[in-house]
């Protein structure tokens, strides 16, 4: 069972889709974690971050860092939850979930984090897989489930990447040995994308494409960049770095870094 439902969220308290679309058993498990300029804003329950906590990378950390509970996880403020049904070998239907889904979808997180470190769900923008009900070894966004009791945090640099911690968390775990799965059938449509508060009251395409660079830097082998015109959204016209990310690539290293280990 998940015990713990964490939302980072900063001045959206009339917006809080992720918790309005939560079944009230989860709602029961859910709180909203706050900077302390808002805590008197929301009518939720809420935890306080420390002053000195602000950014993303760091408010993930100091939840993990600070959870009494066994397996937790963060879920962005402005999410639909999606069942993605294959209708045929190259089409697919998303439907979004009711109480039932969610529940099972939670559930299912559950059993992963038995045998995993960390897990989540794929997100709708990501083209589904056909061929089976997961990803195996990759970036979860928007949302990530975590076992406390056997992620090693004392071995993860949370907040040397500013932003795009998803990626810089999800590399440093697979390439120390920690292979995740994502479903491709239970997914996360992102809603509030770029829309004020949030994440948004900091993250500039400069703030992006310098983490994009200290993520290349950090992981040469695993991370390609390209330069991208923005097409839409705040950034529009702007020059944006994207990544291709070699994923098993990076787990797979962990497994030669152990063999070459072992017939030392």
């Amino acid at each position: 069972m998940i015990d713990k439902i964490y939302i980072p969220t900063i001045g959206r308290n009339d917006r809080q889709i992720t918790w309005n679309n939560l079944p009230q058993k989860w709602k029961d498990k859910t709180v909203l974690v706050v900077d302390s300029s808002d805590k008197d804003i929301y009518d939720k329950p809420t935890i306080t971050l420390p002053d000195d906590v602000k950014r993303i990378a760091s408010i993930r950390e100091w939840i993990v860092k600070n959870s009494k509970e066994k397996k937790i996880c963060m879920f962005d403020d402005d999410l639909d939850f999606i069942y993605t049904r294959r209708e045929n070998e190259t089409g697919s239907t998303n439907k979004k979930l009711d109480d039932a889904g969610i529940d099972d979808m939670m559930h299912l997180m559950s059993d992963w984090l038995d045998d995993h470190v960390f897990c989540g769900l794929d997100a709708t923008w990501s083209h589904p897989r056909f061929d089976m009900d997961y990803k195996f070894c990759g970036r979860v966004c928007s949302n990530v489930f975590y076992n406390v009791e056997t992620l090693p945090m004392h071995d993860i640099s949370w907040t040397d990447i500013e932003i795009s911690e998803d990626y810089n968390i999800a590399l440093q775990l697979l390439t120390k040995g920690y292979p995740n799965k994502i479903s491709t059938r239970y997914r996360v449509s992102p809603v509030g994308n770029f829309s004020s508060g949030g994440c948004s009251s900091y993250r500039t395409i400069e703030l992006h494409n310098k983490s994009f660079k200290e993520l290349q830097k950090k992981f040469p082998q695993f991370v390609d960049l390209k330069e991208k015109t923005q097409n839409s959204g705040l950034w529009k016209g702007e020059k944006r770095l994207a990544g291709t990310i070699q994923w098993k690539k990076a787990y797979e290293s962990s497994q030669t870094s152990s063999l070459e280990k072992f017939m030392e």
